[in-house]
């Protein structure tokens, strides 16, 4: 019997799968993202809006649209932000 890897830290996988979606997908509307990552609208609204509070997401306030910052670039690259300041 095979078993699957099971992450402890439920929200870090909802957290992760929401920056993935975002910067393979690109813009995307609130019920768009819950309906790929199969979570409720509340829940996807609520780890969007954590990922907006640490500048990994940002919210067009014209269209409704979430994206990707390049906060990830940074991480990716070995650089901080603060030092491109």
């Amino acid at each position: 019997m095979e078993t699957k890897n099971k992450n402890p830290i439920q929200v870090s996988e909802r957290l992760f799968g929401a920056l993935e979606f975002l910067s393979e997908r690109g813009p995307a509307g609130l019920m768009e993202i819950a309906r790929a990552l199969d979570l409720n609208k509340s829940t996807t609204h609520r780890i969007l809006r954590s990922l907006i509070c640490l500048g990994y997401v940002k919210k067009d306030q014209k269209s409704g649209q979430y994206e990707a910052t390049s906060k990830l670039q940074y991480i990716a690259s070995g650089r901080s932000e603060s030092a491109e300041s």
